[in-house]
């Protein structure tokens, strides 16, 4: 899937929908020779989401942070700049003169920096706080049913851990795409003047830039990165067990399988809020650079 229209990532062969309609229906559960067929259904979909965590990695989509810190040292450079500047009262208008200089954002973005920056800081915030506590949940679920016979036996509901991971999933995407029309026709390029309103909101973005980048550092993406590692090992010794084709609550499978089609997404959607949040700082950090040479 592609979530902010910027980064394709391996996709699950399915979305939830598609996985709800492919996995059996409780009443099919009971039907006599519907047994068979899914369990079949289920490894199925368990090893095209075991593909999925095979290729699935925070790291290789996001930038390390010694080249975000060498952006944010610029951005103090010229900001510091641009605010000993001699005649600080002619800045709003040599800001102004710069309005129509095309400035590179990202495709279909339609806000200010204003008002985008403290809501991706949010949803980086909430990635951050969520997704590694997730996964080690998820990890947990997935070794009890591989090490457990009782657990594996029982028809434990996993339906609030799902949706609690998809609301989540459902927080960060919304939080960031209201300041997205992804079905404009737009490279992102956008006029200077759009992305800032003021000289003096240019200079009150700065400390609010750091707090962004500040967010999700890549020392977290490393430990997302080995606990999803952990999770392959799991999935792949999970999927072993099902091919057993006994031993285990159907009910369970199926929720399970739903279960780890939303923590890929919890993943995923980590990666894309990184890479947003690195996005956004190189917009402001151009911004900046604008302004600097053309005082």
């Amino acid at each position: 899937m592609k979530m902010f229209n910027t980064i394709e990532i391996d996709p699950p062969e399915f979305d939830r929908t598609h996985i709800e309609a492919f996995l059996p229906e409780e009443a099919q559960l009971a039907q006599e020779g519907f047994v068979k067929d899914a369990i079949i259904r289920i490894q199925y979909v368990f090893s095209s989401l075991l593909d999925v965590f095979k290729h699935l990695s925070a790291e290789a989509s996001v930038e390390k942070d010694d080249a975000l810190q060498q952006t944010l040292s610029e951005i103090k450079k010229d900001v510091l700049f641009i605010k000993k500047f001699p005649d600080q009262s002619a800045m709003p208008g040599k800001l102004n003169a710069l309005g129509t200089t095309v400035i590179g954002t990202q495709p279909g973005f339609k806000s200010d920096l204003a008002s985008y920056i403290p809501d991706l800081t949010k949803a980086c915030q909430n990635a951050e706080k969520s997704v590694l506590v997730e996964l080690e949940k998820f990890n947990t679920v997935v070794a009890n049913f591989v090490t457990n016979k009782n657990y594996r036996l029982t028809n434990t509901s996993l339906n609030s851990d799902i949706r609690k991971v998809a609301k989540t999933n459902e927080e960060i995407t919304g939080t960031i795409n209201h300041h997205f029309d992804y079905k404009a026709k737009s490279d992102g390029s956008v006029l200077l003047k759009d992305l800032v309103n003021s000289y003096s909101e240019v200079l009150k973005l700065e400390d609010q830039v750091h707090k962004l980048a500040a967010t999700l550092p890549f020392k977290n993406i490393l430990l997302v990165d080995a606990v999803i590692a952990k999770a392959t090992e799991g999935l792949s010794a999970l999927l072993e067990e099902l091919k057993t084709e006994e031993g285990y609550s159907i009910s369970l499978a199926k929720e399970l399988a739903l279960y780890t089609n939303e923590i890929a997404k919890a993943c995923e959607t980590m990666t894309m809020a990184r890479f947003y949040m690195e996005t956004c700082v190189k917009v402001y950090a151009n911004v900046v650079k604008t302004i600097k040479v053309n005082i």
